[in-house]
């Protein structure tokens, strides 16, 4: 992702914060990279819910456990071979969706995850 495009969608989720501290939905943007950037500038909100759900994402960068209050995942349609293992350091999640992927086994620490239901 170019920085322009990578602007562009920080003041999306700039915006949408303004509108909703707790929630980012960027689905449906044909993002093929989750830039840290945004997990940077969205880190001083207390977000619970992330939706980036029908893009064309294969992996998420290490700093998405940075999103400490996150409770509500979805990373549904995408192109996600495997499960990113990141999110086995988020403890406070309860839901995710990671369906319609194409991964075929959980990690190891995916027991970390005790708050999911």
């Amino acid at each position: 992702m170019n920085e322009d495009e990578t602007q562009k969608l920080v003041n999306i989720v700039q915006e949408s914060l303004n509108n909703d501290p707790k929630t980012i939905r960027l689905y449906m943007m044909s993002i093929r990279e989750f830039p840290v950037k945004v997990i940077e500038v969205a880190k001083e909100y207390k977000v619970e819910r992330l939706g980036i759900d029908q893009n064309q994402l294969s992996t998420l960068p290490a700093e998405i456990c940075n999103f400490t209050h996150l409770r509500y995942l979805d990373i549904s349609q995408n192109a996600f071979r495997s499960f990113p293992d990141a999110l086995c350091l988020m403890p406070n999640l309860e839901i995710l969706d990671v369906s319609k992927n194409k991964i075929r086994k959980l990690p190891k620490d995916f027991g970390n995850l005790m708050s999911l239901k």
